[in-house]
Formats: structure tokens, C-alpha cells, sequence
């Protein structure tokens, strides 16, 4: 089978030797190996697939994946629905006319909507969630953790992960939110924040793997 197609799809010629069971098998596995399989659940594509590699495709439940090595996890790549914040502090509370929300597409988490906290945005570390009892949530905060255990200091310095810039929304102050391991997630703020209301909209999109 020395002609190929541009993917590298065997292709029987008139010179191979009559085995047309052995040929179809070779072109179909050829072909089983370009193509994105589908799977009506997560079980299923998890026998099938016990040790994907990176960058493996999938479709799970009619939702497009892709397997990351860096976080041993499928990742959507379709745009999931937004979803509210759960498990916010006493102190935070979603916005009752622009809710805080995330959604997932493409290995990227995005943020819309408002925070806002009964008083000002503290100068240390304040705590928006502690560990959620939303298992979505907890995931993806951890993914963008990037095993971080630690904290970031006053000045939005990282202690081996992430700050994610965010601004508030009447004075436009810059803030950082630093997502830990366990689910986490803290504010930063400087000493001239005032505001008590964080515009997640001015968020870009935050990776979910390394």
C-alpha cells in the first residue's frame, strides 16, 4: 500500500497481493485513527480510551473534547452554558441585575457579570470562595490553579501560580484574583481600592492547562 492520502490513509494499489480483508483493515484502522470517535458517556469514552494521549479528539455526549496531559482531564472545547457562582463568602454577593457567571470553550474559562462585597475590597487576601460545593466549579478553579497551595502577597506577587487581572467597576482599580489548588479563590487589592464591586467582564480568557 504505498499510496497514501494527504492524512496518510492507506490505500490498496493493483501491485499488493489479493488480501482484501487485510486491506480493509488496514484502511479503516488508518482512517479510525484520523477521525473523532463519539461516545453517548464519559464511561464509555474512558473504556475505550483508557490511556489517551495529548491531544487526543472525542465527542462525549454530542460535546467536542480534548485530552490534556498537563491536567490528565478531557477538555471541553464546545461553549458549555453560562453558570452562576456558588459558594460565595458571607461578605460577596452576585449582582441581582448582572449576575457573576463562567462558561467554558476551547481549554479557556470566561467570566461575565459582577461581585460585589459588603464593604471594601481589603488590602490582604479576601476570600470570594472558599472550596465550592459546585464540583464544576471546584475543577476549574483548580485547573487554573495550577497547584498553587499558596497565596499572592499585597502586591499580587505569585507563590508558584497564577494572578488573573480584574478591575473594579466604578474606580477601574486593578485587583488580582489568585485561584488555589483546593478550589480556593482569593482577591488581592492595593491600598487606594475603594470600591466593594469587582467587573468580571474586564477578565480576558483564562487558560485551563499549562
Amino acid at each position: 500500500m504505498a499510496t497514501t492520502t494527504p492524512a496518510g490513509t492507506p490505500i490498496p494499489t493493483l501491485g499488493d497481493a489479493a488480501n482484501v480483508p487485510a486491506d480493509m483493515n488496514t484502511t479503516i484502522q488508518a482512517v479510525d485513527r484520523n477521525s473523532i470517535p463519539r461516545f453517548a458517556s464519559a464511561s464509555a469514552r474512558d473504556t475505550a480510551f483508557p490511556t489517551p494521549v495529548a491531544n487526543q479528539m472525542v465527542r462525549t455526549n454530542g460535546v467536542l473534547q480534548r485530552y490534556d496531559s498537563g491536567t490528565s482531564a478531557w477538555v471541553d472545547l464546545a461553549a458549555t452554558a453560562w453558570t452562576a457562582f456558588t459558594g460565595l463568602s458571607a461578605n460577596w454577593s452576585s449582582s441581582a441585575t448582572q449576575p457573576a457567571r463562567y462558561r467554558v470553550w476551547n481549554g479557556f474559562i470566561y467570566f461575565q457579570g459582577f461581585l460585589n462585597r459588603s464593604a471594601a475590597i481589603l488590602t490582604t487576601a479576601d476570600v470570594i470562595v472558599s472550596v465550592p460545593a459546585d464540583a464544576t466549579m471546584n475543577a476549574l478553579i483548580t485547573q487554573m490553579a495550577r497547584g498553587n497551595t499558596g497565596g499572592l502577597n499585597t502586591n499580587g506577587v505569585g507563590a508558584g501560580g497564577i494572578k488573573i487581572p480584574v478591575q473594579t467597576y466604578a474606580n477601574a482599580q486593578a485587583c488580582w484574583l489568585n485561584p488555589r489548588a483546593d478550589g480556593g479563590l482569593r482577591v488581592y487589592g492595593n491600598a487606594s481600592v475603594s470600591d466593594n464591586s469587582l467587573n468580571l467582564d474586564s477578565i480576558g480568557p483564562v487558560p485551563l492547562s499549562n
